[in-house]
């Protein structure tokens, strides 16, 4: 519905300027601004649904290499040397501030990190100096993900208003590499497996493509994961979510999330580590041969079908009105003021 009254627009000011301006607009232009205007309208409309269903997902790796080099300066500026009588330039060079500049690079196992560039002092950045090659890194990756088309027909939210507030962000990527894969409430030390899991990620997730985070709780409703499911959509669609509720530091219940479709996994996961103490070694371990051994990620693709009921974020939806309307008024001035195709002076233009 939204499309059809935003391909109004330009219907609605083609109208106007061919009916209003008569002795300016002839039919073909008429014509011209509304196929103009309705390119313009699809054309924005197809790359707003785009930009609404673009996530990120983390890949996760191991640092390979550290790189340090020089590239062309990056602070130049044109400088005119000789004007015309009009005070048009001529002639012109390049100032730049110094010969070259320092960039800054972490090559890893699932992709290149920029951590600086475009430097003019030879000063390393301290996340270049203290990075470690065969250290766990992690890269964002963009890609479309079909759920945000219409995430009410996969997702029940009955519980999402009891828990949503107990209920963390995703865990993205902070300090140009590094994710907290261990995330949980204020009464769970998840700081306790944090390099433990980043070990496992790091090992697993380029062989596995996978994303493993473990969620801690001290809640011990296990409906609490059915809001971690509906606020995270699952996850990305290379992670797997391991919502374990604590007493202590013993695990009292688990469920497990994921977009994939791994339900011998999830049932394994949650049989063996449930009643583990987080200290325990078993736990960890357990994490690490299960998903080494049964995670297969599914192929985004499958939910295709979505894209269609797919539209823009409200906020584009209302910078796509304010840039369509420019655009269609901008095309009646145009027709307005300018004989497009050289017929307006012939007899037969438009009779009323």
């Amino acid at each position: 519905m939204n499309f059809f009254l935003l391909l109004l627009i330009p219907i609605a000011v083609a109208s106007a300027s061919f009916f209003f301006l008569k002795d300016a607009v002839t039919w073909k232009e008429f014509l011209l601004q509304l196929v103009l205007g309705t390119v313009f309208c699809v054309a924005g409309w197809q790359i707003a649904k785009w930009g609404a269903l673009r996530a990120t997902e983390n890949l996760n790796g191991r640092i390979t290499k550290k790189i340090a080099d020089t590239e062309s300066c990056c602070h130049c500026h044109t400088v005119c040397d000789a004007y015309d009588k009009k005070g048009n330039c001529t002639s012109s060079h390049q100032s730049c501030a110094h010969s070259y500049d320092y960039y800054w690079d972490l090559q890893t196992s699932v992709g290149k990190i920029n951590v600086e560039d475009c430097s003019g002092s030879d000063d390393p950045p301290d996340v270049w100096v203290y990075a470690k090659v065969g250290e766990p890194a992690s890269v964002e990756h963009g890609y479309t993900n079909y759920l945000l088309a219409d995430p009410d027909s996969l997702m029940v939210h009955a519980e999402m208003d009891r828990y949503v507030n107990q209920v963390p962000e995703y865990p993205s990527v902070h300090s140009k590499y590094w994710v907290n894969h261990v995330v949980g409430d204020r009464s769970s030390p998840a700081s306790l497996l944090q390099g433990a899991l980043r070990d496992v990620n790091a090992d697993l997730g380029a062989p596995n493509q996978v994303d493993i985070t473990l969620l801690l709780t001290g809640i011990q409703d296990p409906v609490f994961a059915q809001a971690v499911e509906a606020k995270w959509l699952y996850g990305p669609k290379n992670s797997i979510t391991i919502v374990a509720g604590l007493q202590g530091n013993t695990v009292q219940w688990v469920r497990v999330i994921t977009f994939s479709k791994v339900e011998m996994l999830k049932v394994r996961l949650r049989d063996q580590l449930q009643g583990l103490s987080i200290d325990d070694p078993r736990f960890v371990s357990t994490i690490r041969q299960e998903i080494g051994q049964g995670f297969k990620r599914t192929h985004m693709a499958e939910f295709e079908y979505l894209a269609s009921t797919a539209s823009p974020h409200g906020w584009m939806l209302a910078l796509l009105v304010f840039l369509d309307l420019c655009a269609s008024l901008g095309l009646a001035y145009w027709a307005a003021t300018k004989d497009i195709f050289g017929d307006e002076g012939f007899p037969y233009r438009r009779n009323y």
